[in-house]
């Protein structure tokens, strides 16, 4: 069960909360933490699709760049 506020997702230390209202964009489902913003996971999905289809070179060499500057992470993923 998530907290459903973004104050009780930070003092139970989750990544994510649910109020059950849509975000600006209508999506009911859990809101990232990590955004100031609280965006939902939805609209941080679409996001991301928009970001790799505006310049997909750009964001190859960023996940790259991710890959290469977090190996002990990626082996423990594996």
């Amino acid at each position: 069960m998530l907290p459903a506020t973004r104050k009780d997702a930070i003092a139970s230390g989750n990544k994510h909360f649910f109020t059950g209202m849509p975000c600006k964009r209508g999506h009911i489902t859990k809101r990232l933490l990590k955004k100031r913003g609280s965006s939902c996971t939805e609209c941080d999905k679409l996001n991301r699709l928009a970001r790799y289809a505006a310049d997909p070179k750009k964001a190859a060499e960023t996940r790259r760049q991710h890959r290469l500057n977090n190996k002990d992470a990626a082996i423990v993923a594996q």
